[in-house]
């Protein structure tokens, strides 16, 4: 898996607990809070091999916020969750698509990475299983006596769409 997508899949459902769901719905400080998470994920995963990168990353997390910021938006006047939540992933993933390009235009790429090894990768889809578990405990479970069984249905196959797009679909641009 590459980092760029653990970074995003660890700052939107480990790193991202409900308190801080609750503030990004009523504060742009709560969003900036959620998108500095993400910065600090995706240096720490893959730190960029020139200067010009982080600009990308700063990028990307601005980019973040601005999806999360609509999403709340939209879904204030409407929007379904099953909708909010699957086009705010697919934003998602579009951008580090292209933040992964703008890195590999200067030679970076996640093949030399710690990542690529055999223990990175072990490491990478231990922590994709525990960012998925974290997230259907926290948007279905947790909310299941509020929520109808359609919807507790619709959430859950949200949630694997979005982690087949996250871990899947990589796999096929290595």
């Amino acid at each position: 898996m590459n980092p760029l997508f653990l970074a995003h899949l660890l700052g939107d459902f480990i790193f991202q607990p409900y308190a801080l769901v609750k503030f990004k719905e009523q504060s742009n400080k709560g969003i900036a809070l959620h998108s500095a998470i993400h910065f600090v994920l995706l240096c720490l995963l893959w730190w960029p091999t020139h200067f010009i990168l982080f600009y990308g990353y700063l990028a990307v997390a601005l980019v973040h916020g601005i999806i999360d910021r609509t999403k709340i938006t939209l879904q204030r006047k409407g929007v379904s969750f099953k909708k909010g939540f699957f086009a705010d992933q697919v934003l998602h993933l579009i951008t580090l698509y292209v933040l992964m390009i703008f890195f590999m235009s200067f030679g970076d790429s996640p093949s030399s990475t710690y990542w690529s090894s055999q223990t990175g990768t072990t490491i990478l889809y231990t922590l994709t299983a525990a960012a998925f578990i974290n997230a259907f405990y926290n948007i279905v479970y947790k909310q299941k006596a509020t929520l109808s069984r359609r919807d507790l249905l619709n959430r859950t196959l949200v949630i694997l769409a979005s982690f087949a797009l996250f871990t899947l679909l990589p796999l096929l641009f290595q």
